[in-house]
């Protein structure tokens, strides 16, 4: 039989989400990281990480192209850090994203990165990998689509203004 949802169980789903592993890296530095990734967490990593590509590429920050796809596996790994560990440093404002790239060679370059990364559960690294895969498809598809339109739009208007000018020249 069915049982009914109440507030006392979703607490408790919520307080399994919850749970941390502690782990220790270079010479006994303790590190707590989730267990499970809650959703709201991934989608906070996809919107972060989709928006640092688009200033990139809409040249909003002094971050060159090349400077991010040389940076972009890092900071997916920073992300990842700040939101299912308590690593310290790693700002939830991602405005100043040369901040960030810097952010994420520090944690390369002090291995901290690949003392934690492989001590997430490698499933939930998956899902946030399909669900980045997802988010882009489905943005280059909208941006596509929102392309075509633009164009016919574009289009009927310089259509209108031949034929408002051929109509002057009557």
């Amino acid at each position: 039989m069915a049982k009914k949802l109440t507030a006392a169980t979703m607490n408790k789903m919520i307080k399994e989400l919850d749970k941390k592993k502690k782990i220790y890296i270079l010479d006994d530095h303790e590190v707590n990281i989730d267990i499970t990734f809650k959703d709201s967490s991934i989608n906070s990593i996809i919107v972060d990480y989709l928006t640092i590509f688009e200033k990139v590429q809409k040249k909003e920050t002094d971050v060159t192209e090349d400077e991010l796809l040389k940076a972009m596996d890092g900071v997916l790994g920073a992300l990842l850090l700040r939101e299912f560990s308590d690593v310290p440093l790693i700002p939830k404002d991602i405005s100043d994203i040369r901040k960030i790239i810097n952010i994420t060679n520090a944690l390369l370059n002090t291995k901290i990165m690949e003392n934690i990364l492989p001590q997430f559960d490698p499933k939930e690294i998956e899902r946030v990998k399909e669900k980045i895969e997802l988010a882009s498809k489905n943005i280059g598809q909208f941006m596509g689509e929102y392309a075509v339109k633009m164009a016919i739009d574009e289009n009927k208007l310089s259509d209108n203004k031949e034929e408002v000018e051929t109509d002057a020249t009557v």
